[in-house]
């Protein structure tokens, strides 16, 4: 199964839920958010990306607001089975096994931390050869990466790309870090926050943003109903 496919299930179970239960917590539709940017790629080469990030980060408690979500993806395992759609069944199994070991506080701390991963994962660092000829691309200003960040907040594969090239740009340093996110974010981090904080706090930003766009999209199709 695709992605897309995935999207298309957790978006429609989330909507029965709501319909059924009225005030159902949005974790599913936040939860997906991790693969938006990816629709192209296949659910288990996602997962499996993610159970190898997870497991160099380390397993931990499983916390209650993961561990319902974890319940409420494996009762859709068991309508799917029910449905014989044994494919798609699979692949939120898959969903289930990644959430075993999650420690985040909430869901929407594990989608930051995913989409971490998966940006660190899917990484391309040039080649000895490329640096030689100058083949990766020219080094920017803080002030231009903060408006590329700013025009692509609302496309998450592109804001990714953004942010992979930001972070393999040793030309930033420290202060220039700290002026793009204060760009970005609308003010500025404590002194003591390193390059890697604020290059965090700006993906953190973002991700907050899309969870609150994609509500408010589910919202307006929910109201046409």
């Amino acid at each position: 199964m695709k992605v897309s496919s995935l999207l298309a299930i957790l978006s429609n179970f989330e909507s029965a839920v709501e319909v059924t239960a009225g005030s159902a917590p949005r974790a599913v539709s936040a939860f997906g958010q991790i693969f938006v940017g990816h629709e192209q790629k296949t659910v288990l080469s996602i997962v499996n990306t993610l159970v190898k990030q997870r497991n160099i980060h380390g397993h931990g408690t499983v916390t209650r607001p993961i561990a319902n979500l974890r319940d409420a993806l494996a009762k859709l395992e068991a309508c799917l089975r029910s449905a014989e759609a044994k494919k798609a069944a699979d692949d939120i199994g898959k969903l289930v096994e990644l959430l075993e070991g999650c420690w985040q506080a909430d869901v929407d701390e594990l989608v930051t931390d995913a989409r971490g991963w998966l940006l660190k994962a899917t990484e391309k660092k040039p080649s000895a050869a490329s640096r030689r000829k100058g083949d990766a691309a020219p080094a920017l200003p803080p002030v231009d990466y903060a408006a590329l960040l700013s025009q692509s907040a609302k496309d998450n594969a592109g804001f990714d790309q953004v942010v992979a090239r930001l972070r393999a740009d040793r030309k930033i340093k420290k202060a220039d870090m700290r002026d793009i996110a204060r760009q970005f974010l609308g003010y500025e981090l404590a002194k003591k926050r390193g390059r890697e904080d604020a290059l965090t706090e700006i993906i953190q930003q973002q991700a907050v943003q899309a969870r609150q766009d994609a509500r408010g999209t589910l919202l307006d199709r929910l109201k046409s109903w």
